[in-house]
């Protein structure tokens, strides 16, 4: 029976690198319409649609050329877990799409900023904004710290946004007393502080009103 199983998921354990090489150039001389690009991670191959990876993935598409301008048919990806790179894979290449969940979109973040994969930035940029609002009032400060710093780091405005929110509502001195709490950005401890100040002057609006509407009588 054939497999049938989408290119990014055909994945060969037991090849050593020269193996992989060798035979990735036979494959290619067999099936020269087919256009696939191959990840070597860990010493595995991963093959995968070239013309959906490069849209997804600028910097895969620079790491396939060689310094005479060629395109290599390999991209040897160092330092990652071959793991890590296939779940980046499922949530990112269009043919898969996994959903992003608790678990995997933390693993998923790192290699998403790191090749510049906007469109999986995005989804998890949405999943963590909506999960932290879900679970905001569970949060301990420090945990509200991290996630914050998480937010920053790789640049995600929604999730940002709602962690701000979340912060305001806590009160200072637990928050400072936070031992990350120095390397959050100074634009955003401003922000902070400008939607605490917000919400203190809706409050006391609200109780202004309602002084005027109902007075204490003696």
């Amino acid at each position: 029976m054939a497999d049938k199983r989408p290119t990014w998921a055909k994945i060969t354990n037991s090849m050593s690198k020269h193996d992989i090489t060798e035979t990735w150039m036979k494959r290619q001389a067999a099936r020269a319409e087919i256009p696939e690009v191959c990840l070597v991670v860990e010493g595995n191959s991963l093959l995968v649609d070239k013309k959906e990876l490069f849209a997804q993935s600028p910097v895969f598409e620079r790491l396939s050329k060689t310094v005479f301008g060629k395109r290599e048919q390999q991209i040897v990806i160092k330092g990652k877990r071959r793991k890590d790179v296939v779940n980046f894979l499922r949530c990112t290449m269009p043919g898969v799409l996994e959903p992003m969940n608790s678990e995997n979109v933390h693993r998923i973040l790192p290699m998403a900023f790191e090749y510049q994969a906007k469109n999986t930035l995005k989804r998890a940029d949405d999943f963590l904004a909506e999960e932290i609002q879900q679970i905001g009032d569970n949060l301990s400060s420090s945990e509200i710290v991290k996630k914050i710093l998480e937010a920053e780091k790789y640049n995600l405005m929604e999730y940002l946004k709602t962690c701000v929110m979340l912060a305001a509502k806590r009160r200072f001195k637990s928050l400072l007393a936070c031992k990350d709490f120095y390397r959050i950005t100074e634009k955003t401890k401003l922000e902070m502080r400008f939607k605490r100040w917000k919400d203190v002057e809706i409050v006391s609006d609200v109780e202004a009103d309602l002084t005027q509407n109902f007075p204490h009588t003696r």
